[in-house]
Order: C-alpha cells, then structure tokens, then sequence
C-alpha cells in the first residue's frame, strides 16, 4: 500500500511518499527520525488520522514538539469527559441498565501506552430494550440540559454534555452496532447475539460496565473502520492494539460469518497487518477471505491507495467500491443494481479536495478559525470594554477575532478593527438601517467569519439578517428586553431573530431565563458566561478606620436608564440625615450638562474618565441606581468588588448574582427610595461592615468573575461552534 495514488487531497506536501512512510511507522509504533520539523499541513494530516497522542510522545523533538501544546489541550479535556463518564456509568449501573463503552476510553485501554490514544466523543452501546430507561436517567444528569431527538435514519442519540467549566461534548448512545445500509440487514441480530455473551465489570478503571466479547468488539471497529468513508488509521492501530493481546481465531470467524461480516472484517484487519503492523494469528486472514470477484477489485484498489492520504468524510471511489462487497451473492446482486441510480448523488456529494481537506474537524483545529464580534457603536462603557478585552485575550494564531461597529461615533474604549460609518441617522431612530444591513452584509462576505457574534439586541438585529449558513450565530444577551417586547409584533420579530441564533450566551442566569422564556431560545443552544474582568487592573487599597465624608462613588453612562438623578437624591437625603457624604460621578452622557446645572456642592460631576480602578480605589461605597432596563450584569459591580468596594444596588437584573446580600454589598427595591437611602446610612456609619464586605466582594469577584474565567467559557463554545460549521 505504498503506491501513491491519483487521488491526494494535500497536494502542498513536498514530498507525500515522505510523508505516507513517516505516517505509517507512526502508526505502527516504530521508532522514527525525522528528516525536517513537521510542516502545518502534515500536522493537520496528523490530527485528522488521531495521531497527536503518537506524535507528542515521539522520542524525535522535530515531532513532538509541534504536536504537545495540541496533546496538552485535548488531554485535559479527555480527563473531564471520562470524570463525566464514571458517574454516567455509575448511574446507570446503580439503575440496573447495562452499559458497554465503544471505541474511544475504552480502546485506550488495551494500548501498551494509553496515553497516546486521543479521543473526542464519548460512545455508550445500551440494549434496545433498556433504551427509554437509560434516557430516563440520562435526563436527570446534571451535565445534560436536553436530549435532542433522534434524527431520521440514524442509529444512535447524539446528547452534548456540558461541563460546568463550559467544555461541551458529545455522548452518542447505541443500541444497534451494525445498522450500515451496506449489510442489508444481514448483521441483525448480531448486537443482541454481542451482550448475551458480554461479561460485567463494576470496578473498571473507567465505571461500572460490561464487556462485549473480543470477536464482536473486532468486527465492530472493522466495519467502522471502512465504511464510514474515512480509514483513519488511529482506527487501524486499534486493530492492532486489540489483536496484540491475543485474538480466538475460530470464535472470530463464527462471528464475522455468521452475521456477513467477512468481508469487511477481513478487509480491516488486511489494511492493519499491512498498514499499521497488527501481528495476525497464522491463517486467519486466509481462512477469513472471502472468495468473489468483488473482494479482488477491492484488494488491487487497497493495494494501490495510499491510505495516508486518502482523507475527508466524503466518499472516495474507494468507497463506492467497497460498498460492493457482501458475504452473498444475492446482496452483492442487490448493491450492484443499485449502484447506478445511487451514482449521480453520490458523485454530487464529492466535493473539491480543497473542501475535503478542511472539512473535519480535526483538520479545522489546525486551521485558524474567525470570530467576527459585531457592536452597534463604539462608546465608553461597560459591553465595549469587554468585548475588547474578550478579543485581546481570545485572539491567537489559532483563532483569529476581529471587531466591527457599526455606526459612526469616536473611537472611545473598543479600538474596533473596522468600523461601518453608517451615520446615526433616521433608520437608527426608526429602529433599522438599511444602510448598516448592507455594509455589514459586505463585511461579513470580505472577512469570510466561521462564528459571527452579536454583542447585544441591537447588533442581533443586523447580524441576523448579514450572517448566511454555515456561519453560526451566537447572541450575547447582555440586558434584559422585557420592555421592549411588551409590543407583541416586536416580540415576534425578535423570537424569529433568536430563532436564527446557535448559541444564546446570557451575561446572567436571569438573561438565560429571559432569552428561553420571551424569545424562546432552546435550552440546548443557551448558555450562563458571565461579565469579567482583569484583576491586575484593580487594586486592593486599605481604607482608613474612619474618614469624613464618606465618599459614594457613581459610575456610569449618563442617561435616563441609569438615573444619575437618584444618586444626586440618596446623598441630599443623606444630608439631611446628618450624615457626611460625598458624591463622585464618572461618566458622560445625554443628561450630563443637565446635571452639573442642578448638581449641590458636595457632588463632583467628573464626566468621562478612563481611570475607574483609581476612583474605585479612591472611594468607599460604590451606589448602583440604574433601573432594570438594559441591564442583564453591570460589569461596574464586579470591578467594585475585585476593588475590594462594598456595593449598594437596586435590584437589577444580574445585580444578586454578583452582590451577596448582607455580605458582599446590599441589595435594594428597585423604586424604594427610603430603603436605598437608609441602606447607603448603615454603610457609611460602620467602617468595619465596609471593610469586611469589601473584603467579602474581592473574594468572590476573584473566584467567579475573573476575565480569564470568562474567556474560557467563550473559548470551549466558539472552540465547538467552528468544529461544527467544519463537519
């Protein structure tokens, strides 16, 4: 199998004959030296045929250095998904349901060195007469919000499973081994035939499971290995991996023949004797070849391929091949007359080799992905500075993330990469611009996305109606829109907007709520990642034991929603309460000129600032005064508290989550104004309760709220949004 053949979809390789040696001593565990470091599209060669583990641990360091910082990632996330596995097992096991782990964990085990056997999926076979009650239990995991249902046609349930650190896999659960179009329906049975012989294990290193017999587990990853259109050859060295320990050369050809599995069984373990060096029982290929005329094409095709290169999910005529063998005549009979009405939409599905090449997802890993962040305008708050940190620290080589606004205004805190012009014109006071469709319509098609996200309603409303597939959607909920969709054809049109969306990410719980319950998001395609911020950006200032006036520190952007006016109220009430305080305001806005005409003396109208951690450090209390429109998490309370601030805050969406009440801070009615000034008195009479709540707030903010926590969560789920469009 070292002949190269017509068919190559790297043709960017220098030398492929190079290349297909050097994987296939790989594969077959020998000791390598490589002639030069490996090139980036021999990497994504690599990842495709799940030979990262190999290549990582390869004594050659023009090899495993390439290949560690990738091994690193998907080791980490291997060990969270069989944490999730033990305790799915577990349940199942405490519910009486039997449970057989596929490929996978599982194979891993019977490599001398685990280590090198890379997954991404978790596989469970169950018996169909358990199904419904493993669902059952299933629905109640912690990690599983929905089980989708079953797809036309297919042989297993596809359930992604979250992990509470934002990874998202999938766990695909069986209940038929052999449901491939091409056996004709001559293997059924055999599953059943597989557990009446399978062996329980309530100790496995992995979970309570049960062990399927060594014939049928070879027949299973057999038949996967050629007709999934793929010939991993991470699938063949499994082969190899399994018969190292021995292999019941009779109890095999009694499976294999008895459910017509000869053909393809042989063929497998033909291309892993050759290809990834299994040492086969003497005799057993021979004693399991079957004799037609179907299996010598195959085999002069096989000899001629070389595998190495012969990638991508989509058939090869290979492939079309291969589906002409069956263990009867009468099925080959059957696949034959079929084979020329199944000719044109096969030939159809054949895409370009450059398409192939980059349409798994293993590939599209080394493939830097493009995350395009659309915001309506560029202004000095809260979402703006996020989103620009979230870019900062998102972008890498890997992963490139770029920020557009849309309409005019001065660059103030994001320090866009593009930035539309569209002029804040009619359109926009009307609720739509035309205008801004169009450009961003065009910016989309220039920069060519995988993941477009909306930052915000008003961003959804133009990337919903820019974005076309394959680019996925995501929405960032970052307010609430519970007034804005009192008018029920407001309401619809926004329902068909998340309708559009893949993800909807909620800066809160509550805008997760929000977006299921107004907009009816799907539970399966939301999700909690809160604001963040930089730690290192605020400092922790030892206050004094007392200090006169108490300074109440208000930052904001000065508008109706955030209603500057009632701070200005709160420390006139504390006036006349006799209590001495300060008010500090930062922030511009629309209200800002009104203010400073009617603003008292004890209040300092600052306007924009760009050093809220130095007024933060240089205050006592932060006051919250904003009403719940638009807010979903003011990202102001968690830099409050990393300042180690205690916060007052009407109850704003978001604002519990972040402030523990009678702990972190105090959390007030949102129209009770007596209530507000009488919480903002206490404070400023209890130097120690300010000290200790603030104390309370650095602790928690650092625990929970941390940019680096938030970029994690948004990485895992655009990470599994471009693997998606790459499938």
């Amino acid at each position: 199998m070292n002949n190269l053949p017509s068919y190559r979809i790297f043709p960017k390789l220098a030398d492929p004959a190079y290349t297909s040696r050097l994987f296939q001593d790989l594969t077959c565990g020998r000791e390598v030296v490589a002639e030069q470091p490996l090139t980036p599209e021999q990497l994504r060669l690599a990842a495709y045929h799940g030979l990262i583990g190999v290549l990582s641990h390869a004594e050659d360091p023009k090899l495993s250095h390439p290949a560690v910082y990738r091994y690193l990632a998907i080791s980490g996330r291997q060990e969270l998904m069989r944490n999730h596995l033990k305790r799915i097992l577990g349940s199942l096991h405490h519910s009486g349901i039997p449970a057989s782990v596929l490929k996978g964990p599982y194979v891993a085990e019977d490599y001398a060195r685990p280590e090198v056997r890379t997954f991404s999926d978790l596989d469970l076979l169950i018996p169909e007469q358990w199904l419904e009650d493993a669902l059952g239990v299933l629905s109640e995991d912690p990690a599983i919000k929905e089980i989708p249902p079953k797809k036309p046609r297919a042989d297993k349930r596809d359930i992604p499973l979250r992990d509470p650190s934002g990874l998202v896999f999938n766990l695909d659960l069986h209940w038929d081994l052999f449901s491939y179009t091409q056996l004709l329906g001559g293997a059924d049975g055999a599953t059943a035939w597989a557990w009446s012989r399978a062996i329980e294990d309530p100790s496995h290193r992995l979970g309570p499971l049960w062990h399927l017999p060594t014939d049928a587990r070879i027949a299973i990853l057999s038949t996967h290995a050629v007709l999934d259109h793929r010939f991993r050859l991470i699938l063949f060295r499994d082969l190899a991996e399994i018969v190292r320990n021995g292999v019941d050369s009779p109890a095999l050809m009694e499976f294999a023949k008895r459910w017509q599995l000869q053909s393809f069984t042989y063929l497998a373990l033909l291309i892993a004797r050759d290809i990834a060096g299994a040492r086969l029982p003497d005799g057993l290929l021979e004693q399991l070849r079957p004799h037609s005329m179907a299996m010598t094409a195959v085999e002069k095709l096989v000899d001629r391929a070389d595998l190495v290169h012969f990638v991508g999910p989509k058939p090869h005529p290979l492939n079309l091949a291969i589906v002409l063998l069956h263990d009867s005549r009468a099925g080959r009979l059957r696949l034959a007359l079929r084979a020329p009405a199944a000719a044109p939409p096969w030939l159809r599905r054949v895409t370009s080799v450059d398409q192939v090449a980059h349409s798994h997802a293993d590939l599209a890993q080394r493939v830097p992905s493009r995350i395009l962040h659309v915001l309506p305008t560029d202004v000095a708050r809260g979402a703006q500075t996020y989103a620009k940190a979230m870019r900062d620290k998102l972008d890498s080589t890997d992963s490139l993330h770029r920020i557009v606004t849309i309409f005019r205004g001065p660059s103030a805190a994001l320090e866009a990469d593009a930035d539309l012009g569209v002029s804040h014109a009619v359109g926009r006071r009307l609720g739509f611009s035309p205008t801004a469709l169009t450009r961003l319509r065009r910016e989309v098609r220039r920069w060519g996305p995988q993941v477009v996200v909306a930052h915000g309603g008003e961003a959804l409303k133009y990337a919903a109606l820019a974005v076309r597939s394959p680019i996925k959607l995501v929405y960032y909920k970052i307010g609430t829109s519970g007034e804005l969709l009192r008018n029920p054809v407001r309401r619809l049109f926004h329902r068909w907007l998340t309708n559009r969306v893949h993800l909807v990410a909620g800066v809160s719980q509550e805008m997760v709520e929000e977006a299921r319950s107004l907009l009816g998001a799907r539970p399966d395609r939301t999700a909690y990642i809160p604001n963040g911020r930089d730690p290192d950006a605020f400092e922790l200032q030892a206050k004094p034991t007392q200090v006169n006036p108490v300074r109440f520190l208000f930052v904001g952007h000065i508008t109706r929603t955030k209603r500057p006016e009632l701070f200005i109220d709160v420390i006139v009430g504390l006036g006349a309460r006799g209590v001495d305080a300060r008010g500090v305001m930062a922030g511009d806005g629309p209200l800002l000129d009104d203010l400073r005409m009617q603003a008292p003396e004890r209040i300092d109208l600052l306007g924009p600032r760009n050093d809220v951690p130095l007024l933060l450090a240089n205050a006592d209390i932060l006051l919250f005064t904003s009403t719940t429109e638009g807010e979903g998490m003011p990202g102001v309370l968690i830099e409050a508290g990393l300042a180690g601030l205690p916060v007052i805050t009407t109850d704003v969406p978001g604002a519990r989550t972040v402030v523990e009440d009678g702990i972190t801070g105090l959390v007030v009615p949102l129209d009770e104004f007596e209530a507000l000034v009488e919480a903002c008195e206490r404070l400023a009479k209890s130097p120690e309760l300010r000290r200790s709540m603030g104390a309370a707030a650095r602790k928690k903010c650092l625990s929970e709220f941390t940019l680096d926590s938030s970029v994690d969560l948004w990485r895992s789920h655009l990470e599994a949004l471009t693997l998606d469009v790459a499938h």
